[in-house]
């Protein structure tokens, strides 16, 4: 009995009646800096689930979520083995075995077998995000949760290398900030743009049935809630797909459904339909207010811990040779404005013209940037700013060193001088309105 159960989000619980897999738990809480929250609380509490194995697929905080990691039982963690992909920097490796759990890395298109039935094989995507194939049998489980996986060639090797996909879980709606309050032409545009994108996969691989998941969540905070206006609902995805010749499964929290047998979809998609109502009753998270002496006191940590790991005289270099620009910051919450460089430093400027800012966003959303190497991949996520009519691309490139430390990468021994100038970012995609140029 091959069984998919969704517990929440990207979470789901694959079966077949002997071993358990739970992907992807996050089941509580809000997650990138107060950014995200989950559309409908999860009932089922970690702890009293039955598996395994855990599969996480990336370290972002919607699919590794060490909040809810550490609600399993200490006693209870030995028994539990964790699936990863094989990192250079070991962060989630390292954390987990810490943890008490037992904890096995999976190298790039490896399968790994739970047992004589069952198994799962993974591969890297970008750097960080993973697919993972799942065999039951002859039932084949294509989990591509958030992987930007949209060209046709790619998309058609998972039918020629592993044969007919009987189910296929995949995002449906952004996962980003896509446009600046009242950009409502080109927001439309992109969110629109993921659900053809959906579509694009359904049609390549063409499952026999297509689950659409991880994309459970709103943006909760004051900052960014007027990004719920442009999502790509659950009743959409339904009325595209079921036009097709695939069969579309839509999952609620807690349901769970045997592969090939008859589901009620209409009854869940009116689930939604509340859920999504209800969204707009909930109360937003509001902003941490820093002032000024902490962004600076924070903002000299930073540049410290990248002229640690990065070569200082090639940091240097880029200065003098003007590819490392200034950027320019509006402090929405504190009023102010300010220059920023990792070189000469961080302050406040008398500057008038709101049209030279770079980027808008609260003294909260600077300062957990500059506190976490991975707080602007959180600011691109969260969308907790607005573009500003200067050179969002100074900004970028300003953050790009820290980002890219983040994932084990240091200047300029593992990245080139043409990302500095020429980065690939999906913000800046989105700024240009030409997002097909991030596939």
């Amino acid at each position: 009995m091959e069984l998919i159960q969704l517990v929440n989000h990207s979470s789901v619980i694959i079966s077949d009646g002997e071993n358990s897999l739970l992907t992807d738990p996050y089941l509580s809480g809000s997650c990138f800096n107060n950014g995200w929250d989950l559309i409908v609380e999860t009932k089922s509490k970690i702890e009293d689930l039955n598996f395994d194995y855990i599969w996480i697929s990336h370290e972002h905080p919607d699919h590794f979520s060490p909040r809810d990691l550490l609600k399993i039982p200490i006693k209870k963690r030995g028994f539990i083995t964790i699936l990863y992909q094989k990192t250079k920097d070991k962060k989630v490796y390292d954390y987990c075995i810490a943890k008490g759990f037992n904890v096995i890395e999976l190298s790039d298109y490896e399968e790994f077998k739970i047992n004589d039935n069952f198994s799962i094989t993974a591969c890297q995507h970008r750097d960080s995000d993973c697919w993972s194939l799942f065999k039951i049998g002859s039932k084949k489980i294509l989990n591509l949760n958030d992987c930007w996986i949209y060209d046709k060639s790619e998309l058609k090797m998972f039918n020629d290398i592993y044969g007919k996909i009987d189910v296929l879980l995949t995002q449906f709606s952004f996962a980003n900030w896509i446009g600046n309050v009242g950009d409502h032409k080109k927001s439309n545009k992109i969110s629109k743009w993921h659900l053809e994108k959906l579509i694009l996969q359904n049609e390549i691989i063409n499952p026999r049935y297509i689950i659409p998941f991880a994309s459970f969540v709103y943006f909760s905070n004051e900052e960014n809630s007027y990004l719920n206006n442009y999502s790509i609902k659950i009743r959409d995805v339904f009325n595209v797909t079921k036009s097709s010749n695939v069969n579309p499964i839509i999952l609620f929290p807690d349901d769970a459904w045997i592969v090939g047998e008859p589901f009620d979809n209409e009854k869940r998609v009116k689930m939604w339909d509340i859920a999504y109502k209800n969204v707009s009753k909930k109360e937003l998270r509001l902003i941490k207010k820093r002032n000024i002496r902490d962004l600076e006191n924070i903002f000299h940590k930073y540049q410290k811990r990248l002229f640690k790991k990065n070569s200082y005289n090639d940091l240097i270099k880029l200065k003098k040779n003007n590819l490392l620009p200034t950027t320019y910051i509006d402090i929405t919450d504190l009023d102010i404005k300010v220059s920023m460089d990792i070189i000469n430093g961080i302050e406040v400027v008398n500057e008038n013209s709101i049209d030279k800012m770079d980027i808008h966003m609260s003294s909260d959303s600077l300062y957990y940037l500059l506190e976490n190497e991975w707080g602007r991949g959180t600011l691109q996520i969260n969308g907790r700013f607005q573009a500003g009519n200067g050179k969002l691309i100074n900004f970028i490139r300003q953050t790009q060193i820290a980002f890219a430390n983040n994932i084990n990468r240091f200047y300029p021994k593992d990245f080139s001088l043409s990302e500095f100038q020429e980065p690939r970012n999906y913000v800046l995609s989105v700024h240009n309105e030409k997002i097909d140029s991030h596939t």
